[in-house]
């Protein structure tokens, strides 16, 4: 096997982060690098993800659904808000920023941001050094978080992060708060999310290529697991909204992993899985939950024998109904409110379905490729990856090459 440089290393081992929940893989990863085999672990995701296909064979196990008829999902309300969260506004324009990491890193990117967009979360590497920081607006501090391949998940509005890394071997989940890094109770835990009320979720390596959901409920306390249907095998939580709601994934006897929903009243089901273009989904993959809107991933198949796509899905937990977006796109990430920003055709967009925005790539901005007009189509190793959207959809983050072929830390502030 050819050694691959270290920009390559990181490379893979984001993309293995940042394509969708929807397969269970190995809880790590071993990558030739030039410092030999490095212990990696990776959320369980697709490696074909990118290119919005994957090729695998699904099992579908029947549990309990959401309430309604045996043939689709019906009236589900949750908690006191009983009314559908309204559609946002697509922005007319979105500026692109750089942001600034240390010179000589060959990767950066943005690993998440708060819903306000005001504080964002980036990762920079250079070789085995690693550096993470915290934005509020355009200044930034360094957060030390001891041991490998640490990177910070989530923030919320008052500027709490929350994270992981390797210690000794071992997932360790931290928080980040007033300037100071602290180590959350539990052992082999990952910390995913926090929500406005610190209630902090996440996952707990059980096993070799087992995780278990859990949630912290109290900083200062062990994170608690979360309850499983009958015979699933295990789990992980990966968002959590403000009124306390939890969603994530399961997993499920001969393969199969379908969407989750914890409730604050103490009720947990299984998300049905969705029709989208007349098919019916093999399954559902929660992404983000805003408010009572759950952003996701269905699972269709194609015509062709073991072929899948990954289709952008919207389920409204007051309505239980799903709205599938219109326009597809590889690597979504959705607002809560109809705006969805990804890689399309020719480029990176944020669209509502209606119309989209183009999302200018870094080389364009710098000059390169010179010549070219802004609304042409970009080279696919220029398109930019938007990782995180506001709730608003002014503000997106994400990473993208510049001229030189670096991957940058990148934000795009719309109005």
């Amino acid at each position: 096997m050819p050694e691959l440089s270290e920009r390559d290393d990181e490379h893979l081992r984001v993309m293995l982060r940042d394509t969708t929940d929807h397969l269970r893989l190995p809880e790590r990863l071993t990558d030739t690098a030039r410092t030999g085999a490095v212990r990696r672990t990776r959320r369980h995701r697709a490696l074909g993800a990118g290119l919005g296909i994957i090729a695998v064979t699904m099992a579908v196990t029947a549990v309990a659904m959401w309430p309604g008829s045996d043939d689709g999902p019906t009236t589900a309300a949750v908690g006191a808000n009983t009314s559908p969260t309204p559609r946002g506004t697509l922005p007319d324009k979105c500026l692109l920023h750089v942001l600034a990491t240390p010179a000589n890193a060959q990767f950066s990117s943005v690993t998440g941001g708060d819903p306000s967009g005001r504080y964002l979360l980036t990762r920079s590497s250079q070789g085995a050094a690693k550096q993470i920081r915290i934005w509020n607006g355009d200044s930034s501090r360094v957060v030390a978080m001891t041991g490998e391949d640490a990177e910070l998940n989530d923030v919320n509005a008052a500027g709490t992060a929350v994270g992981s890394s390797f210690v000794n071997d071992s997932p360790t989940a931290w928080l980040y708060r007033n300037g100071a890094v602290q180590r959350l109770a539990g052992d082999s835990v990952s910390a995913k999310a926090i929500n406005s009320g610190n209630l902090v979720v996440g996952l707990r390596v059980s096993g070799p290529g087992l995780e278990q959901p859990v949630v912290w409920r109290a900083l200062d306390r062990p994170a608690e697991q979360l309850p499983l249907p009958d015979g699933a095998l295990g789990g992980r939580a990966v968002d959590v909204a403000e009124d306390g709601t939890i969603v994530g994934v399961v997993h499920l006897p001969g393969g199969a992993n379908q969407g989750y929903v914890w409730l604050p009243n103490g009720e947990h089901r299984q998300l049905p899985p969705p029709m989208v273009a007349g098919r019916q989904a093999a399954g559902y993959w929660p992404t983000s939950i805003h408010g009572t809107v759950i952003d996701g991933t269905a699972d269709v198949a194609f015509d062709q024998p073991k072929r899948r796509a990954m289709e952008p899905v919207m389920f409204d937990l007051t309505t239980g109904t799903f709205t599938p977006y219109p326009e597809h796109l590889v690597e979504p990430v959705g607002n809560g409110r109809g705006i969805l920003a990804g890689q399309g055709d020719g480029g990176a967009l944020l669209s509502d379905g209606r119309r989209h925005v183009r999302l200018d790539p870094l080389a364009t901005q710098t000059g390169a490729p010179t010549g070219v007009p802004t609304d042409a189509p970009t080279a696919p190793s220029l398109v930019p990856t938007v990782v995180f959207i506001s709730d608003d959809a002014r503000t997106l983050a994400g990473r993208a090459a510049d001229a030189n072929g670096l991957t940058k830390a990148v934000v795009w502030r719309c109005q």
